[in-house]
């Protein structure tokens, strides 16, 4: 089975959590090291939305982006990407809806 899914079917580590009331921000790092943000958004409506990151970093060079202003560390694998949801950080809670709005920019990921 290892050789088929690697050794851990959830290749990130939480290193750094932020909770409010209504939102919860960790900072994800891949086996590699590269760092990413999921963000686990909770509405008074009762229902949840979770925006994860698609790369470390981004590419686009936006000049009022902090993200692109880093540059491009790296295009998330798919076994980095659906880690971010199903994480076990997040007690299996899977959210009511799911963006690509973490870090990145999805439709430059050719992994998506």
């Amino acid at each position: 089975m290892e050789t088929q899914f690697g050794e851990t079917p959830l290749p990130l580590k939480p290193t750094i959590i932020h909770s409010a009331e209504q939102v919860e921000k960790v900072l994800f790092e891949t086996q590699s090291g590269a760092k990413i943000e999921t963000v686990l958004s909770r509405y008074r409506a009762g229902w949840t939305s979770m925006c994860i990151s698609p790369q470390s970093g981004c590419g686009l060079g936006f000049t009022f982006c902090a993200t692109s202003a880093m540059g491009l560390m790296k295009n998330l694998s798919a076994d980095e990407i659906c880690p971010q949801v199903f994480h076990s950080h997040w007690n299996n809670q899977v959210p009511d809806s799911i963006a690509f709005m973490g870090m990145g920019e999805a439709l430059a990921n050719p992994n998506i």
